[in-house]
């Protein structure tokens, strides 16, 4: 089986004077055999039989090279192709947007924002509350090697503008942004930054995602740090602080105990004394090692051990914990020895 995850395979090629984007891939099933060869759409890499390789055929359920053989005109009726204008002059808060797949979309894997803008032909989302740019990002933008070795079609995503759900009225499509192939798809930093800016493909340019602070920036400035103290300028704007002051960052703005710098690397808001990273304590139930400790939502945790300071290994203990903001824990269920000292670290997500 050529797909052995999909019972489609492209067909051809849509074509419109009203959708956004104007072209696209058709897709159909490779259940039959259209040659009539004695084998399977899915086994045969010729399947119309015209001496045509399927993977250079522009038509490969039609036999010949015409590709007018294989085209098919779409309307998009009222959906709009002028997408970016939409928010000119109320805004967008009446507006949702969904990145979702293309063909048979998985709702467990469509994300929704509630929170968008648009700025420079350029959709600007903010992740849900407890959801972080780094996290998001890998779901709408899931390389190939994470989607599985044999699943070699390309997968395509669309991203669309859609009305506020109503008591009474579902949601409504308003336009096509654009759509993009997350295993290509070009992707600048979106480990840091609080917004997520999604560029559509156009004739000069790939589709592009990238993390920023705020509505507007330019994705090569997310690293930014004009007085050298370590906290990105955006970050700090984003939090009230002065980014050409470098001693902002060993104050305590919000007097949870934590300094703005170290609020920064726990990832919590330097603003909020509610928004802290701490230990509450350390209990043995059961022989394990359970560490208590109040965290912002979004982040994942590791647990690591090591027998002796300065000299000994870490080793990673225990399950990657998800943060949902509050109290939770960190377990050790198989301690070594006697004694051992314990960290926690950054997980990679």
């Amino acid at each position: 089986d050529q797909h052995p995850v999909s019972r489609l395979a492209r067909s051809g090629n849509w074509i419109s004077a009203t959708c956004n984007p104007r072209t696209g891939i058709t897709y159909d099933s490779e259940a039959g055999d259209t040659d009539r060869d004695g084998m399977l759409d899915c086994q045969d890499l010729d399947d119309d039989g015209d001496g045509i390789a399927d993977d250079q055929d522009p038509c490969p359920f039609v036999p010949g090279s015409n590709p007018s053989q294989c085209n098919e005109f779409r309307d998009c009726g009222v959906v709009r192709n002028d997408w970016w204008a939409i928010c000119a002059f109320g805004g967008c808060n009446e507006f949702i947007s969904r990145f979702e797949e293309v063909i048979n979309p998985d709702p467990t894997r469509t994300v929704i924002f509630d929170q968008v803008q648009i700025i420079d032909q350029t959709l600007f989302v903010r992740p849900s509350a407890g959801s972080t740019v780094k996290q998001v990002s890998k779901i709408i933008a899931p390389k190939a090697a994470l989607r599985g070795l044999a699943d070699a079609t390309p997968t395509l995503w669309r991203v669309s503008l859609w009305t506020r759900p109503q008591e009474g009225q579902p949601s409504r499509l308003i336009a096509v942004v654009g759509e993009y192939d997350p295993a290509t798809l070009p992707s600048e930093q979106t480990e840091e930054g609080a917004l997520l800016a999604f560029s559509p493909a156009t004739q000069d340019s790939p589709a592009n995602l990238a993390a920023v602070w705020h509505l507007g920036d330019e994705p090569a400035s997310i690293n930014k740090d004009s007085d050298g103290d370590g906290l990105p300028d955006g970050w700090e704007l984003l939090h009230g602080l002065n980014p050409h002051d470098s001693g902002d960052a060993l104050i305590d703005s919000d007097g949870d105990g934590m300094s703005n710098q170290a609020e920064y690397g726990a990832g919590t808001d330097p603003m909020d004394p509610a928004s802290v990273f701490k230990l509450l304590q350390i209990t043995h139930p059961a022989n394990q090692v359970r560490i208590d400790i109040v965290a912002p939502a979004g982040l994942a945790l590791q647990l690591e051990r090591t027998a002796a300071l300065g000299t000994g290994v870490w080793e990673k203990v225990g399950a990657v914990l998800h943060t949902q903001g509050g109290a939770s824990a960190l377990v050790d269920p198989a301690p070594n020895g006697r004694m051992g000292f314990y960290r926690v670290q950054t997980a990679a997500q």
